[in-house]
């Protein structure tokens, strides 16, 4: 390996600029991302920093992966986990384990500073990468859409709260507020929360087009639950409040909320994929999918 790894920062001018090239070539974009694009989508409010690391060559930079900072409840602690995302390796530099390399770098760097774990939804190519060299773990992500349609819809709900078997020792939750302000910094649609007692769910007002109608939706992002009975009424509100005729959800397998709700599928996509660094992992990762980069 001849070019070296380093943390870079996404504040300088001199970085972003380099970064944004990077991409371009790298997934021949049209143009270049707007200045600041990729600080305002990779920062959080976490305890501990996002941040990119570079594999540079001969002081240019060939290959970056950023590792952001979402902070979970962890018991009565907070633990931070990284999701791995807006990986790219330049075309001239691709079969030199660029990838590989740097998450391996980023293992141990966060390791070094008791970092919980990384974790991320990956692509069909850095899937079997992630999974077969460098030792992350899987867990499925399950769907469920819930239509507007009285009588319906109630069969898609549990009554008893007892169905939530979990404790604090066994469960992560994801600090839900952090996420919403980088969706809401991202610039991108516009983040819709709702409110029920101490409970609250968030996401975004989406349409797609079924025998030429549009179909609006809400694609919930996350959640916190105070109390499990609280989701059927978060549910209602959203019909209520925004009219749309489907609520659709995609959550981690082993969500403990999940036991509310009736009729989960496998989703189509990839699984929640995980690195536990220092014994951070549990039995149930609250996670939904709206953390993802991407949502």
């Amino acid at each position: 390996m001849t070019y070296h790894i380093e943390v870079i920062d996404v504040n300088s001018k001199v970085v972003d600029d380099e970064l944004r090239q990077l991409f371009k070539e790298t997934f021949d974009m049209p143009g270049l991302l707007p200045s600041g694009y990729i600080r305002n989508n990779t920062m959080t409010k976490a305890s501990s920093p996002s941040f990119f690391l570079a594999a540079k060559d001969d002081g240019k930079i060939i290959g970056s992966i950023c590792f952001v900072a979402i902070d979970f409840f962890n018991g009565k602690q907070i633990t931070t986990g990284y999701q791995i995302c807006w990986g790219a390796t330049h075309p001239k530099h691709q079969g030199r384990k660029v990838f590989i390399n740097i998450i391996n770098y980023g293992k141990e760097y966060l390791r070094s500073k008791g970092a919980g774990f990384i974790f991320g939804l990956p692509s069909d190519q850095s899937y079997p990468i992630l999974i077969k060299k460098l030792g992350f773990i899987e867990s499925p992500a399950v769907i469920v859409r819930i239509p507007n349609i009285p009588l319906v819809k109630n069969l898609f709900f549990k009554n008893a709260s007892s169905e939530i078997k979990h404790s604090e020792a066994d469960t992560i939750f994801a600090k839900e507020e952090q996420i919403i302000a980088l969706k809401q910094q991202e610039n991108r649609e516009p983040i819709e929360i709702v409110r029920i007692n101490e409970s609250y769910c968030w996401g975004k007002l989406k349409s797609f087009k079924k025998f030429g109608m549009n179909i609006n939706y809400f694609y919930l992002g996350g959640a916190f639950l105070k109390d499990p009975n609280d989701y059927k009424m978060l549910v209602n509100k959203i019909f209520s409040q925004y009219h749309v005729f489907i609520v659709q959800i995609v959550s981690e397998e082993s969500n403990s909320w999940n036991g509310m709700l009736n009729k989960w599928k496998k989703a189509s996509m990839k699984g929640f994929i995980y690195f536990d660094l220092n014994g951070s992992l549990k039995k149930h990762m609250n996670i939904m999918y709206g953390i993802i980069d991407v949502f």
